[in-house]
């Protein structure tokens, strides 16, 4: 594991900042807090702070495998074509005895990944904390996107 001490970086256009990215400790891209800038008149007149995307999605475990699928719509992946070194950010969080996590399409089959520690990107075990996972889509390099879905069982 390799540590930086706190760090920030800039997109600039035409000398104004248009967003900053900063971290601090071990690179983990879920730690990473985004600001974005929007000018009108030369001016700066808003700044947007980090933000989360949260989709929940909640079921009751009735033992056994009962498998719910929501299959997410996703129209600018289209003809997407993976390459070597993308990756799938992504923070989970499980209760009770339930497990799951996302399946992803690539040339019309589904394809199960493992994230950095090791789980399956569809079957999550981690339960009752939050996960944050980083699942490498480096086996898809040279495919193209079909599509995605969250699973639960």
């Amino acid at each position: 594991m390799f540590c930086w001490p706190s760090w920030r970086e800039y997109i600039r256009f035409g000398g104004q900042v248009l967003s900053e990215i900063e971290g601090a400790g071990v690179w983990n891209p879920a730690s990473q807090r985004w600001t974005d800038y929007i000018y009108a008149g030369g001016k700066r007149i808003a700044r947007i702070a980090s933000s989360e995307k949260v989709l929940q999605v909640s079921g009751t475990y009735g033992g056994g495998w009962t498998g719910v699928s929501y299959t997410i719509a996703a129209p600018q992946m289209a003809n997407y074509m993976f390459h070597d070194g993308d990756q799938l950010v992504v923070r989970q969080r499980q209760t009770g005895n339930t497990h799951g996590g996302i399946l992803i399409w690539a040339d019309g089959v589904t394809t199960t990944l493992a994230d950095q520690d090791g789980q399956p990107s569809d079957d999550d075990t981690v339960l009752n904390t939050w996960h944050n996972r980083v699942i490498s889509l480096h086996e898809l390099a040279n495919k193209t996107y079909s599509g995605i879905c969250l699973v639960a069982v």
